[in-house]
């Protein structure tokens, strides 16, 4: 500070000198010499005027003396407030006055008169030469004490430029020894903290996502670095969120598959059987009745295990899933459970149990993660249907900022949730679900009190994708529609 003070000082005392030689003491220079030159240009012309009689070469005497007159004034205007140097002015205009007045207007008048000898003569007498030896003498007095002041302001000058060079040096040198100061402050605060957090950050980009970034160093570079190992924590919670819906689709996979292999295979060998058994209790004669009823039942039998076939496949991958949606999917569910239709809303069914599935538009999550929230709504549904014996089933799904979720409730018997610490006890099929759901990071939770009913709830870490699957007409499948087998 204190050099930025003093340098300021030295040039504003520089620029006080340079205004003082531009303003007083060139101008003033140059006008002393004009006055020089313009009555050396007069006396020439007189002196030859005085040889020639001839008008022109009046004049330079003519144009000079106002022009003479207006560069004095000039110079006391300059030098106003200097008194020493005006008395030197007026005693230049007193040596020009008495020139005029006792040689320059005599000297004229005399040749104008048509006596040039007289003219001469006067000339000879040397008068207007000592008159103007006085101004001359008068005039380099007044340029010497000019030239002095002149002389003085450059120096002036001079020393103030020196000065305010010696400053600027000075405070350059203290900006240099602030600037190292400043970079080793910058180095150990800044760049080091940044360089390892670049490098940490750079191992995170190769793929060591489980490297946190640590908070270092300023403000600003640990915001940075926090702001970075919260995108590796989401990025890894992405890449594991990922995998875990990888699984699930490959766990439908199989399932559509062993689905597939049933329908191909054991079902339609199953069923040729059976055809054979009817035929071939078709073909034995009334002598041959025991056989036949032996061939009928064992052709029950094969249908029986046809139709338990086809349910285990509907279990294991409903078609209505990817073909008509969750809602239609888990209305043929309740349809199946309770043998009963269902339509959006509630409806008093057979067997005297409502049914409800309401399905939020915004839920498209995916057929994985569709396949999963319905595998453990048939879970709950059929342990509701076997244990509970209720009167109302509500299936509700829905979506929100976090994920999807799942609930299922009944006002069946219920039981005290107390007496089963995990919630799973006694349906295993519940607990293998339940187990899919912590795989898939879900999180399941059952809520049951003696008389009162049972609550499903399941929620799992999935968003919808951006595109929900079209549903039959406003959502809901048609009031008369069969359930599928």
């Amino acid at each position: 500070m204190l050099v930025v003070v003093v340098s300021l000082a030295t040039q504003r005392e520089s620029r006080e000198s340079e205004l003082e030689l531009a303003r007083r003491w060139r101008p003033a220079s140059g006008l002393v010499a004009r006055v020089a030159v313009s009555v050396v240009d007069q006396e020439t012309g007189v002196r030859g005027y005085v040889i020639t009689a001839d008008e022109e070469f009046l004049e330079p005497y003519e144009a000079g003396r106002p022009a003479t007159a207006a560069a004095i004034e000039d110079l006391r205007r300059v030098l106003r407030d200097r008194p020493a140097l005006l008395q030197r002015i007026d005693d230049v205009e007193a040596a020009i006055d008495a020139w005029y007045l006792q040689a320059a207007e005599p000297e004229i008048a005399l040749v104008r008169a048509g006596d040039v000898e007289g003219a001469r003569s006067l000339v000879d007498a040397r008068t207007g030469k000592v008159l103007f030896d006085a101004i001359r003498e008068r005039v380099e007095e007044l340029s010497t004490e000019i030239e002095a002041e002149r002389t003085g302001a450059n120096e002036d000058v001079t020393r103030a430029i020196d000065r305010s060079t010696l400053v600027v040096v000075l405070g350059l040198s203290g900006v240099a020894l602030l600037a190292v100061a400043l970079w080793a402050a910058i180095t150990r605060w800044i760049t080091q903290p940044l360089l390892r957090v670049s490098a940490e950050v750079e191992q995170v980009a190769g793929g060591d996502l489980g490297r946190a970034v640590p908070a270092m160093g300023p403000r600003e570079i640990a915001a940075v670095a926090a702001g970075v190992d919260r995108m590796r924590l989401r990025l890894l919670d992405e890449l594991e969120g990922a995998a875990r819906l990888r699984a699930l689709e490959a766990e439908r996979s199989e399932r559509r598959r062993i689905a597939a292999e049933l329908h191909d295979d054991p079902v339609q060998a199953i069923y040729a059987a059976q055809l054979r058994m009817d035929v071939l209790r078709q073909d034995l004669g009334p002598e041959q009745a025991a056989q036949a009823a032996q061939a009928a039942r064992i052709a029950d039998d094969l249908r029986a295990v046809q139709v338990r076939l086809r349910s285990l496949m509907f279990r294991l991958h409903p078609p209505s899933l990817e073909e008509e949606g969750l809602r239609v999917s888990l209305e043929d569910l309740l349809a199946e459970v309770f043998a009963s239709a269902t339509a959006p809303g509630a409806t008093g069914p057979a067997d005297d149990v409502v049914t409800s599935v309401q399905v939020a538009d915004d839920v498209g999550v995916g057929p994985a993660v569709e396949a999963l929230l319905y595998r453990v709504a048939a879970e709950a549904v059929r342990n509701a249907a076997k244990h509970a014996h209720p009167s109302r089933v509500t299936v509700e799904v829905r979506a929100d900022a976090t994920g999807c979720w799942l609930q299922v409730t009944d006002d069946g018997a219920g039981f005290s949730v107390a007496d089963r610490p995990d919630q799973r006890s006694g349906h295993h099929g519940l607990a293998i679900v339940g187990d899919l759901v912590e795989a898939a990071a879900g999180t399941l939770h059952v809520d049951s009190t003696p008389g009162r009913g049972t609550q499903v709830r399941v929620w799992l870490p999935y968003r919808p994708v951006g595109r929900v699957r079209p549903r039959d007409g406003a959502g809901g499948r048609d009031p008369g529609r069969e359930p599928r087998d």
